[in-house]
Formats: C-alpha cells, sequence, structure tokens
C-alpha cells in the first residue's frame, strides 16, 4: 500500500501479491481440511474473493 500512496511503482509487489491470494484461497477452499468444495466452483469463488479483495485494497488507498 506504501508504494500506491507514494505513487512509486507497485506492479511489482502487486503481481505476486494477487498470485499468493488466488492459491492460497483455492487451497483453502479446496483442501480436505478446508472446506473441501470441487476444483471447478474453487477457482469461480476464488476469483470473486481476490477481486473483492483487491478492490478492498485500492479503495482504502485511495
Amino acid at each position: 500500500m506504501y508504494l500506491f500512496i507514494k505513487g512509486k511503482v507497485d506492479v511489482v509487489s502487486l503481481i505476486p501479491a494477487i498470485f499468493m491470494t488466488l492459491m492460497t484461497v483455492v487451497y483453502i477452499l479446496n483442501a480436505k481440511i478446508g472446506f473441501n468444495i470441487s476444483l471447478y466452483i474453487t477457482y469461480i469463488v476464488d476469483a470473486v474473493i481476490t477481486i473483492i479483495l483487491i478492490a478492498i485494497f485500492f479503495m482504502k488507498a485511495a
């Protein structure tokens, strides 16, 4: 958030953060110790959750 607020290049840290958010949510939703949801539904729910989290990030930073 610091880089975004200061107007610096934030893509360097934003892309890996988005990727790790995707992978973490997929694991939690799909793993047997998590919610054990099918992989197809997991990807759809994961995309929605990640978009919501990115929107929250940009709204808080603005």
